[in-house]
């Protein structure tokens, strides 16, 4: 057991060491993978791994508290990389990439505590004691799940994630500057785009931090968005939807943008799904042994009840506010102009 420990807590330190400046702001920006796993972009986990492999491999496994335990860095990235090889380490997997995952429940209260909120809060230390292994009757195989008991403060989890996406991550000024920071560093980028995880250039991107950006920021660097970026001149919210917007809502949204024609409204979406049912959903021990073991969706009717959120918001430049504000003014009585 002290060997997987030190294991899953060296994958939970360095999971997210592939991230690139300013964290999701600029993932976007990595290059496609076209192998084999159809059109997408590289994954910030993908950079995590590629830099434990070439830059922590000799610290790891021929450090001196390796010598008892003897894993590699190809078991730690196994963890992070969801491919764990059979047995107790696949396990302990869920600790690392799930709804109970020990990054959420870091970030949460971390976030909430430097944005100097409520929102993010839960009761971790509760949490921490109710998680159980759970037998998983279908695959023949053991889950993290947690105690009957401990539904609640799960429920607690749960809701303290939203809470901080909606009022936090999904903040409108939050929202755009992210959009400003994506362009202006896509600006700096050779070919608008990071080098891929798997290039000789692995360690230029690494090289690529907050200061650094930040410094050709401070050059002039970064074209028109790092501009208003410094002149604190972003874009304004002209427009938006409901977080869950109705038929007749969307159709007041389609009015919207063609009231804004000409003025090169950015459209930005705040979809999240709050929590994943079928193979993610969270098994709950039953409190006696005549009961079966439940989903915490089949017996919590908030989480049941949580729609994923589908908002969308219309920004326009600060020279075109008041002209866009005066083209939707037939739509106040419907829509919700900033």
């Amino acid at each position: 057991m002290r060997r997987y420990q030190r294991l899953i807590r060296l994958a939970a330190l360095l999971h997210d060491v592939g991230h690139g400046p300013f964290s999701h702001a600029v993932e976007e920006l990595a290059p496609y993978n076209e192998d084999g796993e159809g059109h997408r972009r590289y994954r910030h986990e993908e950079y995590s791994t590629a830099i434990i492999r070439r830059h922590f491999r000799e610290v790891i496994e021929n450090h001196p508290a390796n010598a008892n335990y003897r894993f590699t860095v190809d078991d730690v990235c196994g963890l992070i990389e969801g491919k764990a090889a059979a047995g107790s380490a696949a396990i302990w997997q869920e600790l690392i990439s799930s709804q109970l995952d020990a990054d959420r429940m870091d970030y949460l209260l971390r976030d909430s505590f430097h944005s100097g909120v409520e929102y993010g809060r839960y009761d971790w230390r509760r949490l921490v004691n109710s998680v159980e292994l759970v037998a998983d009757s279908e695959s023949d195989s053991w889950r993290l799940g947690v105690s009957d008991g401990g539904r609640y403060v799960a429920e607690g989890l749960i809701i303290a994630r939203y809470m901080m996406f909606s009022q936090v991550y999904f903040h409108k000024a939050r929202v755009i500057l992210d959009y400003h920071l994506h362009h202006a560093v896509e600006e700096l980028l050779p070919n608008g785009a990071f080098p891929a995880p798997v290039s000789d250039d692995l360690d230029e991107y690494i090289r690529w931090d907050d200061w650094r950006v930040l410094g050709q920021f401070a050059q002039g660097l970064g074209g028109d968005h790092a501009r208003r970026l410094k002149d604190r001149d972003f874009f304004r919210l002209v427009y938006e939807t409901p977080e869950i917007p109705s038929i007749a809502d969307e159709g007041r949204l389609s009015s919207a943008v063609s009231a804004l024609e000409g003025l090169s409204p950015v459209r930005r979406e705040a979809r999240k799904s709050w929590y994943k049912v079928g193979s993610d959903d969270l098994p709950v021990a039953p409190s006696n042994a005549g009961r079966r073991i439940m989903l915490l969706s089949e017996c919590s009717s908030i989480v049941r009840q949580m729609a994923p959120s589908r908002s969308v918001r219309l920004y326009v430049s600060r020279e075109n506010r008041a002209t866009a504000q005066r083209r939707l003014a037939s739509l106040l009585n419907h829509g919700r102009p900033a």
